[in-house]
């Protein structure tokens, strides 16, 4: 009985290992969330199908292990959580700096629309006056 249990944890090792390894490529939390459920319910039906024990030591394996996976889904979900709030927070740092580029660009294409249209303004009342001076 104690080789099974050694298998079903080694099973659930391997395939927290593969759970891992996906979402060190970014495969995201969601993927990670579903292939812990997936793995959930595999470990469960194999441990249930395989098991050479009785009806109560079936239910308590189990339950320990349920208990043991459990633990480890609020775990991971406790990190899925902090790094959704260091995602985010990156987000509104970089929503905030493209904001002040933004202002800054609009800020300076204001300010060379309104030297061109002084400089254009001048130019005319040069013209202007230049035309009044060679008729008069």
């Amino acid at each position: 009985m104690a080789t099974r249990q050694e298998q079903l944890r080694g099973q659930l090792e391997h395939l927290q290992q593969q759970l891992n390894g996906r979402r060190d490529r970014g495969d995201g939390v969601g993927g990670l969330l579903l292939g812990l459920t997936f793995g959930l319910v595999v470990g469960a039906a194999l441990a249930l199908f395989f098991s050479p024990a009785t009806s109560d030591q079936t239910r308590e394996q189990v339950r320990d292990v349920a208990i043991e996976l459990k633990d480890r889904a609020n775990a991971l979900t406790e990190q899925a959580k902090e790094q959704a709030g260091s995602l985010s927070a990156q987000a509104q740092q970089t929503i905030g700096q493209a904001q002040e580029r933004t202002q800054a660009l609009a800020d300076t294409a204001i300010d060379q629309v309104q030297s061109i249209t002084n400089r254009a303004s001048g130019t005319a009342d040069s013209a202007a006056r230049e035309t009044a001076t060679d008729q008069g």
